[in-house]
């Protein structure tokens, strides 16, 4: 098996679902764009995955959402939701049925929990006097004002020149998560997860587990904190087990 390929294969479909629920930004639209004409064999992945959402969503619109620059940019999630009117009919006969909405509405439930639980790293402290490590150092002053998408700006350049560190992949995850780029935190968070001597071991699970939660992916969210040792992991795993 060519592992090299396997994993672009799979960051090229978690782009293409990135993309059709509007999780790009503009930049990274843009070439998802050019891309898409570009490349034939990229373009033939997209219109597999369309399919694929079309039949799952039974919604036939994936394709004028890809043709149509002037589509609605809303997701598929959110353009499955209900009018206002059926959900207020709903929620009355729920509610005399003792039913809980959350049980009804994933999403709403899933974003509740990721905001409860969220709350960002609070860092390292900063040490400018380590010249060896100066920017990641004053990343890290950015990180801890919450100004993450600097933060990630400084340290973006150093993990291209060393991946394998795990502290500096580990809080790229996390800024990113923090900044409400989900995608690219997943990536970081599972890279760092791959290394097995880091000491930041169960705090990537947990925001790793956060980050699928932002992709309903429930499944693997509760693989990650299952037999955890943090108490914080278990709580998660908890409320997730509610759903």
């Amino acid at each position: 098996m060519n592992f090299s390929n396997t994993t672009k294969r799979q960051e090229n479909l978690d782009l293409i679902v990135a993309y059709f629920n509007n999780e790009l930004d503009a930049d990274e639209l843009a070439e998802f764009k050019k891309r898409s004409k570009q490349n034939a064999n990229f373009s033939k992945l997209v219109e597999k995955q369309r399919k694929k959402m079309e039949r799952k969503y039974k919604k036939p619109d994936a394709r004028e959402k890809l043709e149509n620059p002037n589509y609605p940019k809303t997701s598929f999630s959110e353009r499955l939701q209900l009018s206002n009117g059926k959900i207020a009919l709903i929620v009355s006969i729920l509610i005399l049925l003792g039913v809980s909405t959350w049980a009804i509405f994933g999403r709403a439930s899933t974003d509740r929990i990721f905001s409860a639980y969220f709350t960002a790293d609070p860092g390292l402290p900063t040490n400018l006097g380590n010249y060896a490590n100066s920017n990641f150092y004053l990343g890290m002053v950015n990180y801890k004002r919450a100004e993450y998408a600097e933060a990630i700006s400084i340290w973006e350049p150093l993990y291209a020149a060393n991946p394998t560190n795990d502290t500096l992949t580990y809080y790229l995850g996390v800024a990113s998560l923090a900044n409400g780029k989900y995608r690219h935190a997943r990536r970081y968070l599972q890279t760092a997860n791959n290394d097995s001597t880091t000491v930041f071991k169960e705090e990537i699970k947990y925001y790793l587990a956060l980050s699928f939660l932002k992709k309903d992916d429930l499944k693997t969210a509760k693989s990650l904190l299952k037999d955890s040792e943090s108490t914080k992991n278990a709580l998660l795993l908890k409320e997730l087990q509610d759903l």
